[in-house]
């Protein structure tokens, strides 16, 4: 998801993980839409899911960096501190369901039941000027990919020259491009 943007308006709230079901990121300004490096390998474009046109781009050349806030940086270190698909043995065993007599330790844990059962992600790109997109991935895999990708497009970037005229050479030579050659 891609916030649309640049300040936060007094009616729209802050979107929080942890209050995502009912807050959802669509009530914050966030909209679903396809994001993909095109096959030049120049440019990241976005997609509206519902319309096959491109709504906007941003360079290779732009992007700094991803930052992950403190609140995505938290969800994953507790998500991976427990394992999250034993959750049922920690939320339903009988010590943890012992210690909600206690009014502030059943808030605790109550807090972090929800980050742990946490699945959007949000992350942001830094933009040279100044500039930031704000994204949320909605599962763990699709941020893992896209924080990965975008720190190796980085690392990559005096290459990328190289491969596309590799990949475009590779395109000419494919079988199906040349059937009128036959």
């Amino acid at each position: 998801m891609k916030k649309f943007t640049n300040f936060q308006s007094l009616k729209q709230a802050v979107f929080n993980p942890l209050t995502a079901d009912q807050c959802p990121p669509e009530n914050c300004g966030y909209g679903t839409r396809f994001i993909n490096l095109n096959r030049h390998l120049n440019r990241i474009e976005f997609r509206h899911h519902l319309k096959n046109n491109m709504e906007n781009f941003i360079t290779v050349e732009q992007i700094l960096r991803p930052v992950i806030p403190q609140i995505t940086k938290e969800i994953l270190r507790l998500q991976k501190q427990f394992d999250v698909n034993n959750l049922n043995s920690v939320f339903k065993g009988t010590a943890f369901s012992d210690t909600l007599g206690n009014s502030s330790l059943a808030h605790l844990n109550k807090n972090l039941e929800k980050m742990i059962n946490c699945t959007y992600y949000p992350f942001c790109l830094i933009l040279e000027k100044g500039g930031r997109v704000e994204l949320i991935a909605p599962n763990y895999y699709i941020f893992r990919e896209w924080v990965t990708g975008i720190n190796d497009l980085i690392k990559m970037k005096k290459f990328l020259p190289k491969m596309k005229m590799k990949i475009e050479t590779y395109c000419m030579l494919r079988p199906e491009n040349n059937k009128n050659l036959l």
